[in-house]
């Protein structure tokens, strides 16, 4: 077990270097993140910067279903209907995208960008 999992859940994961993540190996990594929503933030941000262009299964405890979340039944409807099925869709779709989909509004927007948020993800476009 590497030393950065021994460090307590208020770590300062901002602290944290490139080369000091380079360092990990993934279990260590995906531990980390499924632990401290900071880090996930931190971490899903450093996977953007590699090139890779979605979370999808890097982070099982993320793979949630939309229909299971806390969002109106209208959104988790539209976005069923455009093929987003899991939470980790929606780090491959822009805002406008998803303001382009038919029922879809500012007040759904919202309701998505708060969820992810809460589950250290975003959106493309941030």
């Amino acid at each position: 077990m590497n030393y950065f999992l021994s460090y307590p859940p208020n770590l300062n994961v901002e602290s944290l270097s490139k080369n000091k993540l380079r360092a990990l190996d993934d279990e260590e990594l995906f531990e980390i993140a499924r632990n401290r929503l900071k880090f996930r933030e931190l971490m899903i941000d450093f996977i953007y910067e590699t090139g890779i262009q979605s979370v999808e299964g890097m982070i099982p405890e993320l793979d949630l279903n939309i229909r299971k979340l806390v969002l109106s039944e209208r959104t988790k409807n539209v976005l069923c209907r455009n093929d987003i099925e899991f939470l980790t869709d929606l780090t491959v779709v822009r805002k406008s995208e998803l303001l382009g989909m038919h029922n879809l509004g500012k007040g759904s927007l919202d309701e998505i960008v708060f969820v992810m948020h809460k589950y250290g993800l975003r959106l493309l476009d941030g």
